[in-house]
């Protein structure tokens, strides 16, 4: 509390719960989960020297070590910190420190970023003792937006409960969900956020509060666009369209469009007047004009819009693979006659809307912003749509319960104690209660296991064989089978799946003993 001073002292009757300490050795012979510690409100040399005949040196975990402090949390529940991480120590006593009722329990991380090993002094980041350190980036913002989208779900949400593993496991117990994972996240350096990995080994159980069900089969007829990126675009502009004699110049340019395969802009049913297309055009042609009336400049880009339609311009200029093609005016051009203000000039206006009004792709289209899609060579002005049937199945929604179980990794192995595969030897699994290592598993576990069968591509194949078997024929009594039985079933068919049922039918990263 605050003193009449201003400053801050303790109550009379405060008494401290919890202290800080430095683990310093965590072999317990006993292997019960106690650990040495150096604790912060002790002299470490002095509470040595009050310890008769003891030495740090060769009396350690013996009855008169006054550094073990046994785990605050029960046996069941398994956590020892680091050597050199921050601990809270608890006494069952604070006047009395020398009696054996000492306990610890693990101190605060600053990051889940550094649960591998946390610093003794980052430790106390979010402590009075840490208000100099430097916080590591936060996970998510104030509004509980991930920085990095990737993160998401690497780390336990709020209102779930979850076992955390040292590095890169854990067990996330959720509403009617239970995860165990290893590999959850990519590899990543300090101050990185780490993403999820996707090649994770997982197991899960799930409780879903309802039941989906798809209905059987039906067809539906959908009209389909057929739509393509623009390969040519078209735009014309007017440098003077403010001058009143009706002597206009300015260009016609003729673009290539490379296609934009990332975010589609260049698509055919996306370009517009106002699409920005500028990282994808490449010049093909300039055509300019000088001290041309307006009825003269609108028949000038006209025509230099047939030439491009038909492939070829007056002086012989090819152009090929033009559709779909785009023309329009001009960025600046445009926006003049779309931004009216209170200093817009009526001549310039009026110029450059009957401008628009004229430029058409044909006789019989029109647009008041003169621009235009020619799809094809058949002046097309939309994106066509072809009628496509699908197959649908309606998806119903039950009010019951299902359970469902999941298991994935890049590899899953099913080993079976008394199981030896009859073409190979028994797999040796010794030494392994404590986990399978890598090398254990490509020197003996991948060579004495197979692949696991796919049920229904087995069954085809079966179902060919014996097809075939059914309705063969021969030519002639003692001749080989004619290569086509008579429900058509060939016999280069029955051999090409016979060559494809390794992958098709086996499958190589589920393995049984």
């Amino acid at each position: 509390m605050i003193n009449s001073n201003g400053k801050y002292e303790l109550p009379l009757n405060y008494r401290q719960l919890l202290y800080i300490g430095r683990c310093v050795n965590t072999d317990d012979p006993y292997m019960l989960g106690r650990v040495r510690i150096y604790p912060d409100d002790q002299n470490i040399a002095d509470r040595l020297a009050s310890v008769y005949n003891f030495n740090e040196e060769t009396d350690q975990w013996k009855d008169n070590d006054p550094f073990i402090f046994l785990p605050l949390l029960p046996y069941f529940v398994y956590q020892v910190p680091k050597v050199g991480e921050l601990v809270h120590v608890i006494y069952t006593n604070p006047d009395y420190k020398t009696l054996k009722g000492q306990y610890y329990i693990q101190g605060p991380f600053s990051s889940p970023t550094t649960i591998n090993s946390e610093n003794y002094n980052s430790a106390k980041t979010f402590l009075d003792l840490g208000i100099r350190n430097k916080p590591y980036p936060s996970i998510k913002n104030s509004q509980g937006e991930f920085f990095n989208k990737k993160t998401e779900g690497v780390y336990p949400e709020p209102g779930d409960v979850a076992l955390m593993g040292r590095n890169n496991t854990d067990v996330v117990l959720k509403d009617n969900e239970v995860l165990i994972r290893a590999g959850k996240h990519n590899k990543y350096s300090k101050l990185e956020m780490p993403t999820a990995n996707l090649n994770r080994a997982f197991v899960q159980l799930s409780n879903y509060q309802t039941t989906e069900q798809y209905g059987s089969t039906d067809k539906i007829i959908r009209l389909i666009e057929e739509d393509l990126n623009i390969t040519k675009l078209i735009e014309y502009e007017i440098f003077n369209a403010e001058n009143q004699f009706s002597a206009y110049t300015g260009q016609i340019i003729l673009y290539n469009i490379k296609p934009d395969d990332i975010s589609g802009t260049t698509m055919a049913s996306v370009v517009s007047s106002l699409s920005n297309l500028e990282k994808f055009k490449s010049v093909q042609r300039i055509q300019q004009f000088s001290a041309k009336p307006l009825t003269e400049v609108i028949m000038l880009i006209n025509d230099f819009i047939k030439s491009v339609k038909r492939g070829v311009f007056e002086d012989g200029t090819t152009v090929i693979n033009q559709y779909p093609l785009y023309y329009r005016p001009n960025k600046e051009n445009l926006d003049y006659v779309r931004d009216i203000t209170g200093s817009t000039n009526p001549n310039k206006y009026t110029t450059l809307v009957t401008l628009f009004a004229g430029v058409k792709a044909s006789e019989f289209s029109s647009s008041i912003l003169g621009n235009g899609l020619i799809y094809d060579k058949n002046g097309k002005t939309e994106v066509p749509r072809k009628p496509t049937i699908e197959t649908y199945r309606e998806k119903r929604v039950l009010n019951q319960t299902k359970t469902a179980a999941f298991m994935g990794a890049d590899q899953i192995y099913f080993l079976a104690n008394d199981s030896v595969n009859p073409a190979k030897a028994k797999i040796n699994l010794n030494d392994t209660i404590y986990g399978i290592d890598q090398t254990r598993l490509v020197d003996d576990i991948q060579p004495k296991t197979s692949s696991v069968v796919r049920g229904e591509e087995l069954l085809d194949l079966i179902s060919l064989i014996v097809r075939y078997l059914a309705t063969h024929v021969h030519a002639y009594p003692g001749l080989p089978p004619v290569p086509v039985s008579s429900d058509g079933t060939k016999i280069d068919d029955l051999l090409k799946e016979l060559l494809e049922a390794t992958n098709k039918v086996l499958n190589k990263n589920i393995r049984i003993n």
